[in-house]
């Protein structure tokens, strides 16, 4: 086995887990409310459990339409803009998906960065990172990703709902 082929596999390795992470991170929230609720709240469980249940669904849905997306729009709108895209959308409440999404591209590419001894200057976000990269390390930064969300994006095809759309802008 060559070193491209054990790279390849830990791509698929961490976009598996990390896919299957946001399929039951979706499933234990539900599970964490109807723990929680007291025995006066029964009433209401049934509508919450519904609605828990619906939210579930659409994180599915966003992260499978994010994962599906995001290698196009790093092809196009480039890696910085869009991390800082991802970000931005993040920060609203709702919108877990993209945070997630960009966190598990985030981790990955700066753990093969440190791996090839590249000083990311203590810096752990990779947003921050590549806005201080030489062009040379960029690019590196670019193809991995863009390697990584390859594995990502068949992952969402195979084990979360279909998107109703693309990224919403």
């Amino acid at each position: 086995m060559n070193m491209r082929q054990t790279l390849e596999q830990k791509r698929a390795d961490s976009a598996w887990t990390n896919v299957s992470q946001a399929h039951e991170e979706a499933l234990k929230k539900i599970e964490e409310v109807l723990k929680t609720a007291n025995k006066d709240e029964r009433g209401d469980l049934e509508k919450t459990k519904k609605a828990l249940e619906s939210g579930a669904k659409d994180f599915k849905k966003s992260y499978s339409g994010l994962a599906r997306s995001l290698p196009a729009l790093v092809q196009t709108d480039g890696l910085g803009q869009s991390l800082a895209f991802l970000r931005a959308k993040g920060k609203n409440r709702g919108w877990e998906a993209y945070i997630r999404i960009y966190e598990h591209l985030s981790g990955w590419v700066t753990k093969q960065l440190r791996e090839r001894n590249i000083d990311l200057q203590g810096q752990n976000d990779l947003l921050h990172i590549v806005c201080k990269l030489d062009s040379r390390v960029y690019r590196l930064a670019i193809v991995e990703s863009l390697a990584y969300l390859r594995w990502i994006k068949r992952f969402a095809e195979a084990e979360l709902p279909p998107p109703e759309g693309g990224i919403e802008q």
